[in-house]
């Protein structure tokens, strides 16, 4: 179900549903591609983890560290994203049949 922001819900929700088309135009994020370069860089690191230069060791656990606390993050926006559309799809429906 596509929302159209001139078609549904309250004015203040019609500007909230514009700013994010315009949003979604203008700043295309695309989860997807970012976990999976993410889970690359994370493979990258656990193999360097086994090198035998000290440095590079403790750069690679850094790097791992590091890398698997954004793609944590990403995947936790990514699911609170697909979440909160499905409640606000929800509750737009539900505003349209009280109206109705």
């Amino acid at each position: 179900m596509t929302l159209s922001p001139t078609k549904r819900g309250t004015d203040t929700q019609r500007r909230y549903l514009g700013r994010i088309a315009n949003r979604a135009q203008h700043l295309p994020v695309d989860l997807t591609r970012i976990a999976n370069a993410l889970m690359h860089a994370l493979e990258v690191a656990e193999e360097l983890l086994y090198d035998d230069d000290k440095v590079l060791r403790l750069k690679a656990a850094h790097s791992l560290s590091q890398t698997a606390s954004a793609a944590m993050k990403v995947l936790e926006v990514g699911e609170l994203e697909a979440r909160l559309a499905e409640v606000e799809q929800v509750e737009l429906a539900r505003q349209e049949r009280e109206r109705a």
